[in-house]
C-alpha cells in the first residue's frame, strides 16, 4: 500500500529555506555594485570570515600542548569558510549545481569590472572555493560520454563551437557518417553538454579547417567502405559551454576518452591529431613588433613586396600585416609566410609563462602528452582566424604510447615534445 504520509512542516519549512538562500546567492551574484544596488561586500566580507582568525590562532595554540585527533578536526572545520557547507547544501536542491556553476560565472565577470582591491580579493577568494568544489563535482568519474548525431536532443547540438557554424546544413554537416561529435553530460545538469569535440575522420592529419568544413559528405551508401580506408582522427573543435567552469579542467580527459572510443569502433584509425587556432599569436606579436625581422634575408624578402617605397623593412612588414586581406596577394603572401612562420614557431615553443608554454591552447594539449607536430600555412583565412593569428593553425598529434612520458617531462622539467619538421624554422 503507497504511503499518502504528508511530509512535515518542518521538512517543507528546511526545504524552502534552502530554496530561498540559493534564489538570493543567485540573485545576489548578478548584482551589479552601483548607487542603486548598493554595496554587497559587507555580506560577502561577512561570509567570507565566518572561520574567524581567532578560532583558528585558538586551535593552533591549543594543539601545541594536546595534539589529539579532536583538536586536528577542529582546526579543519575552523579553516573551512562557511560558505562552502552553505554551497554543499545548495547542490543538493533540484538544479542547485547548475545555479552554482551560474554563480560561479557571475563572480568571474564581476571579478573583471571590480576595481577595489580589498573586494576583488575577497571575489576572488569565494570564486576559487567554488572552483574547488566545482571540481569534486566535476570528476570524470561523474561525468557521461555520449555521442551526438542528428538525432540528438537539440539542446545537445546547439552550442557554439570555436568554427562559426552557418544554419543547419552545416550542424548536419558536422554530424555525418565520417564526422564524430562528443560530449561530456554532468548527472546534476542532465540536458546541458559540458564540453563539445568536434572529430574528423580523414585519410592523413588535415593542414587547412577550410576543408574539413567544406568538403563534401560521404556519399551514405559506400559510407562503411569509405570508412574502413579513413586512418586519421583530426580534432578540429572543443568547446567547455559553461563559464562558470573556467579553470575546471575536463577536456584533456574527453579527448583521451574519445580516442579509446574511436580505438574500438575504428581499429584501422593510427593517427590522432588537433587543428587547433593559435589565439594568443596575434597579442604577442604586436608587442615584439620591433625586434620581429631578425634576419636580413627575411628583410630583403619584405622589401620585394613594394620595390618603390621609402618605408623601413620593418615599417612595411607592420603597414602589411595591418590590412585584413593580405592573404589574397599570393606575391605578399610569399613575402609573408617565412618570418611569420618563424615568429609564431618561436612564441609557441620558446616563450613561457611560469615555466610552461605560454598559448593557452598550446598548454593545454602539451599538458595532456600531445606532440608540436607541425604549423600549417593560411590554414583559417576566416575574419576569427585572421585576427588570432594570421591564418596560422596547429596540429598537436597525440601518439597514444607517448602521452604518460610526455605529460610526466612537461609537467616536472618544462620540456615541450616537439617534431622535427615543427622546428626547422628555428634552426
Amino acid at each position: 500500500m503507497a504511503d499518502h504520509t504528508q511530509p512535515s512542516t518542518e521538512a517543507v519549512s528546511s526545504q524552502t529555506r534552502m530554496t530561498e538562500i540559493r534564489d538570493m546567492l543567485s540573485k545576489a551574484a548578478r548584482m551589479r555594485r552601483s548607487d542603486s544596488a548598493g554595496d554587497l561586500m559587507p555580506n560577502l566580507r561577512l561570509l567570507l570570515k565566518k572561520s574567524g582568525t581567532f578560532t583558528v590562532a585558538y586551535h593552533l595554540r591549543e594543539m601545541e600542548f594536546q595534539p589529539s585527533y579532536e583538536l586536528r578536526k577542529k582546526l579543519r572545520q575552523a579553516l573551512e569558510p562557511a560558505h562552502i557547507q552553505l554551497l554543499s547544501q545548495i547542490s543538493k536542491l533540484p538544479g542547485g549545481v547548475k545555479d552554482i556553476v551560474d554563480m560561479r560565472n557571475d563572480l568571474l565577470e564581476g571579478l573583471n569590472e571590480e576595481k577595489d582591491a580589498v573586494a576583488r580579493q575577497e571575489l576572488q577568494a569565494l570564486s576559487s572555493s567554488i572552483k574547488n568544489l566545482l571540481a569534486q563535482w566535476f570528476a570524470v568519474g561523474l561525468l557521461d560520454l555520449r555521442q551526438v548525431t542528428w538525432e540528438s536532443p537539440g539542446s545537445f547540438c546547439i552550442t557554439r563551437p570555436v568554427h562559426s557554424m552557418y544554419g543547419w546544413e552545416d550542424l548536419k554537416r558536422r554530424l555525418a557518417p565520417d564526422r564524430r561529435c562528443y560530449i561530456y553530460t554532468h548527472r546534476s545538469m542532465p540536458g546541458e553538454p559540458v564540453v563539445v569535440l568536434h572529430t574528423a575522420l580523414e585519410y592523413e592529419i588535415a593542414d587547412n579547417i577550410q576543408v574539413i568544413l567544406s568538403e563534401p559528405e560521404v556519399d551514405r551508401d559506400e559510407c562503411e567502405y569509405e570508412l574502413e580506408k579513413r586512418t586519421t582522427a583530426v580534432f578540429y573543435s572543443i568547446t567547455s559551454t559553461q563559464k562558470g567552469l573556467s579553470g575546471v579542467d575536463l577536456g584533456n580527459f574527453l579527448i583521451k576518452h574519445v580516442v579509446e572510443e574511436l580505438q574500438h569502433e575504428f581499429p584501422n584509425i593510427t593517427q590522432y591529431s588537433t587543428l587547433s587556432p593559435i589565439p594568443g599569436f596575434q597579442h604577442w606579436l604586436r608587442l615584439q613588433l620591433y625586434s620581429a625581422l631578425e634576419q636580413q634575408d627575411e628583410q630583403k624578402r619584405i622589401l620585394e613586396c613594394h620595390q618603390n617605397t621609402d618605408l623601413s623593412p620593418l615599417s612595411l612588414f607592420k603597414e602589411l600585416l595591418e590590412t585584413s586581406d593580405w592573404y589574397l596577394d599570393s606575391s605578399i603572401a610569399d613575402c609573408l609566410k617565412i618570418p611569420l612562420i618563424r615568429l609564431c614557431t618561436k612564441y609557441l615553443y620558446i616563450e613561457k609563462r611560469r615555466g610552461f608554454v605560454m598559448d593557452p591552447v598550446g598548454n593545454f594539449h602539451i599538458r595532456n602528452g600531445a606532440w608540436m607536430w607541425r604549423l600549417n600555412w593560411l590554414a583559417d583565412v576566416s575574419a576569427r582566424g585572421m585576427d588570432n593569428s594570421f591564418g596560422l593553425m596547429m596540429n598537436y598529434r597525440y601518439v597514444v604510447e607517448d602521452v604518460d612520458k610526455n605529460n610526466q617531462q612537461y609537467l616536472l622539467n618544462g620540456t615541450v615534445a616537439a617534431s622535427t619538421q615543427f622546428l626547422e624554422p628555428l634552426q
